[in-house]
């Protein structure tokens, strides 16, 4: 007997022992459950930034992930599981959602394009002189890069990267972008090429000009296709005759370069200037000095405006003509004693004022042409 007594008593003990923890733990159990119930439900972000082709791990915490529905604003843009895990598509902004008990928790998601090489479209590069190229610095935004040139007169550059080759020598053009610079060494080779010294050109009557075919050493042989338009002599010295076309030719070791010239029925240049100016109060007008209302008259009989009339001879430039003279177009309303040959005075007026500038402005020597209409 005193054995299954103490059998017994060991019995229990051990049934008390093992029983007890077991019945503590689920009661921590229940009351976990019942605390995470009564927590609200938030995501563990509600914003993030993620590159195209990376993932991040959206969780709605207090929330039973079985009864979470998942799903994203723009498809294109993010992918989402029902896992709430978040893939980056293509660059943009959207939203990933999660909806539980019927209430809904958003996280705003950026996704940046992937981090590119930035480099220069050209390291070097060897250019004639007059050439051009444009420069490049890839995946990086022409409005945030700065070109410089490190000598502007061998080759500029602007804004855009645009290179322009001015004359022989070595040049560095760098662009830079975020702090960093990038380098491209530019060689200018002399242009040896023959050309003429312009391809296009409007002239007015009357004109003699040199044409030149630079970088050529041996005969040169000129012609017109239309010389009475203007001719062009054995050493390319171009007389515009009358208004029209031609082209221009020069032949040299069996190839020809050409040029256009166009003369202006309507502007006659009848040379080179002297232009002075003068008033009413010092020289004398030769017919009639006023008319009845006592404004100045010219020689044509027309009342002489300020900075518009001019006194001529009229044996060189007829009077009643317009004059283009430095930018500005006259009338040749007046002559006055001592003015003969090659030279004009602009008129500036009756006044003191106009005395006083008649009497301190220097000449000029321009060309002078007459303006038909």
């Amino acid at each position: 007997m005193k054995f299954s007594k103490s059998l017994l008593a060991v019995s229990m003990s051990a049934m008390m022992l093992f029983s007890s923890p077991v019945a503590n733990t689920g009661l921590l159990a229940i009351q976990t459950v019942e605390a995470a119930v009564t927590k609200a439900p938030t995501l563990n972000k509600t914003s993030a930034a993620i590159y195209e082709g990376a993932a991040i791990q959206l969780s709605l915490r207090n929330a039973v992930a079985s009864r979470i529905s998942w799903r994203v604003s723009s498809p294109s843009i993010l992918q989402i599981t029902q896992k709430g895990y978040v893939k980056g598509v293509k660059a943009g902004t959207a939203y990933a959602y999660a909806t539980y008990n019927k209430k809904t928790y958003r996280c705003k998601i950026t996704v940046e394009a992937n981090a590119k090489k930035i480099y220069l479209n050209k390291t070097s590069a060897t250019l004639t002189e007059g050439d051009d190229f444009t420069l490049k610095l890839c995946n990086a935004p022409v409005s945030k890069v700065t070109f410089t040139s490190s000598n502007k007169l061998i080759a500029t550059v602007d804004k855009s990267g645009s290179v322009w080759a001015l004359r022989k020598g070595t040049v560095t053009i760098t662009a830079k972008y975020n702090g960093k610079s990038y380098n491209c060494k530019v060689t200018i080779k002399p242009d040896t090429t023959p050309s003429l010294s312009f391809d296009h050109g409007s002239f007015a009557q009357n004109i003699t000009k040199q044409i030149y075919l630079n970088n050529s050493t041996g005969s040169v042989i000129w012609t017109s296709s239309n010389p009475k338009v203007a001719t062009i002599s054995s050493t390319g010295l171009l007389k515009t005759l009358s208004g029209g076309n031609t082209t221009i030719t020069a032949k040299y070791n069996g190839k020809k370069y050409t040029c256009k010239v166009d003369v202006s029925s309507k502007t006659l240049c009848v040379g080179d200037f002297f232009v002075s100016t003068y008033d009413r109060c010092i020289d004398c007008i030769d017919k009639g000095s006023t008319n009845s209302k006592n404004q100045p008259v010219g020689s044509t009989g027309r009342i002489l405006k300020a900075n518009k009339s001019i006194a001529v001879d009229p044996s060189v430039i007829p009077l009643g003509s317009k004059v283009w003279i430095d930018h500005k177009i006259y009338t040749a309303d007046d002559t006055i004693k001592g003015l003969k040959g090659k030279k004009v005075a602009i008129y500036l007026g009756d006044t003191d004022s106009a005395h006083n500038k008649a009497t301190s402005t220097k000449s000029l020597y321009t060309s002078a042409y007459i303006v038909k209409y």
